[in-house]
């Protein structure tokens, strides 16, 4: 029990680094929501507004917080990219797709990593094990959208003829 609760304990501080950090981040990359928003022709007052209206110009760590505290209650704001849309339905909208795709992928993993890995280990050293090592070696190298190009490829060549 105490091993759990240590282990929660650790996984929301993780959680908590890494928004932050991600939050931070975000902050100082290059590029204005309220400009974005407002468009080109906004005057500077104008933009000054809408910075001051959205929080801009408070203190990272006063907009963290306020950022954190909506978030634990499930309000993740509006999109500065979908006017009038909240984020939280961007992710409705978009998260079955995104389960169906992990699930699938679980599947292949699994249908492909569990046989590899008992063959493996079943003749390990062997040129089986070999092989299996060097072509996951490669396979991780390789960019996932590079891989999913190539699948594509070989799946649809009529698409590419």
């Amino acid at each position: 029990m105490k091993n759990i609760v240590r282990k929660i304990v650790t996984l929301i501080i993780t959680l908590l680094c890494i928004s932050f950090l991600s939050f931070a981040a975000f902050s100082v990359i290059p590029g204005d929501a309220a400009l974005s928003k407002l468009g080109k022709d906004a005057t500077i007052e104008q933009i000054e507004a809408l910075r001051e209206e959205m929080g801009f110009n408070d203190p990272l760590p006063a907009r963290y917080s306020k950022w954190l505290s909506s978030a634990m209650q499930g309000d993740f704001g509006e999109s500065y990219r979908y006017t009038g849309t909240s984020v939280k339905t961007l992710i409705a909208r978009r998260l079955p797709i995104t389960v169906l795709l992990a699930g699938i992928s679980l599947v292949i993993i699994v249908v492909i990593s569990v046989p590899l890995g008992i063959l493996s280990a079943r003749y390990s050293g062997k040129w089986v094990d070999v092989l299996t090592a060097q072509v996951s070696q490669v396979l991780m190298a390789v960019p996932a959208f590079f891989l999913l190009f190539i699948a594509e490829f070989m799946l649809c060549p009529v698409v590419f003829s």
